[in-house]
């Protein structure tokens, strides 16, 4: 996997699911792969993708 683009390492199915999500736009979209990681580490749950949002 040496090369391989970040966002191509999830399936373009759950890769969409998690950009649709209203969290994803209000907290996360624009930050760098530092500032993500700060932010995964503030979570307290994670919930599952199955069917639809």
């Amino acid at each position: 996997m040496n090369g391989t683009k970040p966002e191509n390492l999830l399936p373009n199915i759950v890769r969409t699911k998690i950009q649709d999500m209203r969290y994803w736009k209000e907290h996360c979209f624009g930050l760098t792969a530092e500032s993500l990681l700060e932010k995964a580490i503030e979570l307290d749950r994670i919930g599952g993708t199955f069917g639809g949002n």
